[in-house]
Parts: structure tokens; sequence; C-alpha cells
């Protein structure tokens, strides 16, 4: 009878440990104004939670919401917009940045509950980990005429 005991408390503790991880968020915000629409294309060595192009229009933000409390989580995303078209140049001018490392939960960190945050705005990208702290330039966009 203890053993069965034993038993039932270790699997109880497995299970609730398991099911204990909140989900982590990465949060895209548009910023840039003037009607412009910010295009962000994520992917992710899981294909569980990869994602699309995703188009976020002006004031608006995207939540990524997953899970990932076992296995290696780590999103790498594209980011641009287009510039309002000039007279004098007719051709598309697009802000981009290519391969920015969103998020990434190694084997050995906290990979619950985690949050982060990339803000377009015309001078550059902002990021924050922390919703209660503020928000502090960290890239600068590359232009394409």
């Amino acid at each position: 009878m203890n053993n069965f005991i034993v038993f039932l408390f270790v699997i109880t503790i497995c299970f609730g440990l398991s099911e204990a991880c909140a989900e982590s968020r990465v949060v895209f915000k548009n910023e840039i104004g003037n009607r412009t629409i910010f295009h962000v294309t994520c992917q992710s060595w899981n294909p569980a939670i990869s994602h699309g192009q995703i188009n976020i229009q002006p004031d608006r933000s995207h939540i990524f919401r997953f899970v990932s409390a076992k296995e290696r989580t780590t999103y790498i995303c594209n980011l641009f917009y287009q510039l309002p078209v000039d007279p004098h140049n007719p051709r598309p001018r697009i802000k981009q940045f290519h391969h920015l490392e969103a998020f990434r939960a190694g084997t050995r960190s906290n990979k619950c509950g985690q949050y982060r945050e990339w803000c377009a705005r015309h001078d550059a990208i902002y990021f924050r980990r922390n919703p209660s702290d503020p928000l502090g330039p960290v890239l600068r966009w590359t232009t394409i005429d």
C-alpha cells in the first residue's frame, strides 16, 4: 500500500509540473503611423508554431502565443514596411530587417511565461522583455530603393 501511495504521489507531481508552464508571448507592434502597414514573417524550428506573413495595421499589434516547456523554441522573423511614394522617385522604397531572432528559449533556460515585444517605428525597431519597462531602440532599418 505504501508503494502505491508513493507511486500516486510521483505521478501527481510529474503531471502537475508539466501542466504548470505558462504560455510565452512575442508581440509585434506597428507604431510607424501614416497609414503604413507593417509586415512580419516568422518561422520556427518547430513547424507547429510557424506562421506565414502577418500584416499589422497602424497602431495595432499581433501576439504569437505558445507553450514550449520541453523543446527549444526559436522565432526568426523578417520585418518590413513600404515608405510612402516620393513624387521624385516613383520606385517603391522598403525598410526592412532580415533574420531577427525575435524569441529564443534554450534547453536549459526557463521557457515558461517569457515575454518579448518588438515595436516598429520610422527611426528604428524597439524592444523590451518586460511589459512594465519602457521600449528602447535596438535595431536600425535597412532601406531598399
